[in-house]
């Protein structure tokens, strides 16, 4: 325990991770230090990266982030797996393969925490990457009306042209897991609300107790992520801020900041700070209302005229102070 806590003393000074990791991993893994970014890049072989999981996860209690696949423009894959640790420099570890080899341990499973499960069952459906050891791949973004083999965000994919509708399989039968006299699966939905996503689940049930439920979303699934490919950047803003009305400079926002840090660029303080008003604005309307200013909400149990007036004052402070009522551009 006493040698667990040095390891972790050690993580916490970001000057030391890049020693500590030469120190572990005896140079099978490609270590660079950004430390402008303070960003530490590992690259592993795929033979390496559970274990790398393992040491960063159980060992340095690191949380996992994010998955991100990319094809490279020689046709092979590029597999970053983000960690975060309060104090430490970011940790991306990343994985390539070539155009021929599209297999990744699947890492679901090694924590208990955020997991990457979704992670890996979308870069599969997405990308056509297979994460061998993955118990549930198949049909999670890309329902069955999607022809197999048709994956839209790789590069070959012409976002222009339909691609052909696949009829459902009559002898498809759901994944059922409970054995048992009496046993039976019952759907709800799929449910097409307005704001929120699409949803139908299909619930496994004895009797009157509901032993697993199996959800399926992404019924609004609309590859705006591939039709940005090409454009734009202020293009691409737009698309940024129709991805949910109810967040949509949240949105902008952040799109904004990730081409500003891929770019170099230094935001001006007058628009920094403007930023923070506008933000502060949206933080304020959910102030008033609960969170409960969106359409469609069944659970407001404030007289609507208090909800009214509480959705109101923020509405004309930003108009008053901006001129325009909705923080969303092309208005």
């Amino acid at each position: 325990m006493a040698t667990l806590d040095r390891t972790v003393e050690h993580v916490r000074q970001s000057e030391s991770f890049p020693e500590l990791c030469l120190r572990t991993w005896n140079r099978r893994v490609s270590i660079t230090h950004r430390r402008d970014a303070q960003i530490c890049h590992l690259e592993c072989e795929a033979q390496e990266l559970t274990q790398i999981w393992q040491w960063l996860i159980h060992d340095l209690d690191f949380t996992f982030a994010t998955l991100i696949v990319e094809e490279v423009p020689n046709g092979g894959w590029s597999c970053v797996y983000a960690f975060y640790q309060q104090g430490s420099p970011w940790v991306y570890v990343e994985l390539q393969l070539g155009p021929e080899a599209a297999t990744v341990p699947s890492v679901v499973g090694l924590i208990s925490g955020p997991s990457a499960d979704w992670h890996e069952r979308e870069a599969e459906d997405l990308f056509g990457i297979t994460f061998e050891g993955h118990p549930r791949l198949g049909e999670f973004i890309l329902h069955e009306d999607w022809p197999e083999g048709v994956n839209p965000m790789r590069r070959d994919f012409d976002a222009r042209q339909p691609p052909i509708h696949r009829d459902p399989d009559p002898q498809w039968k759901p994944p059922m897991v409970v054995e048992a006299p009496g046993a039976f699966a019952m759907p709800i939905g799929p449910v097409f609300s307005d704001f929120a996503e699409s949803a139908h689940f299909l619930l496994e049930t004895v009797g009157e107790d509901v032993i697993r439920t199996i959800p399926r979303l992404f019924y609004k699934y609309r590859g705006v992520e591939k039709i940005a490919e090409g454009e734009r950047v202020d293009r691409v803003l737009l698309l940024a801020e129709r991805f949910s009305g109810s967040a949509a400079f949240a949105h902008g926002l952040a799109f904004c900041q990730a081409v500003e840090a891929i770019c170099g660029v230094e935001v001006p303080p007058r628009a920094l700070a403007l930023r923070t008003v506008f933000a502060e604005y949206r933080h304020m309307q959910l102030d008033c209302t609960g969170g409960r200013d969106q359409p469609g909400r069944a659970d407001r149990r404030e007289p609507p005229s208090l909800d009214l007036r509480g959705r109101s004052a923020p509405l004309f402070l930003r108009r008053h102070q901006t001129g325009w009522t909705c923080l969303r551009s092309g208005r």
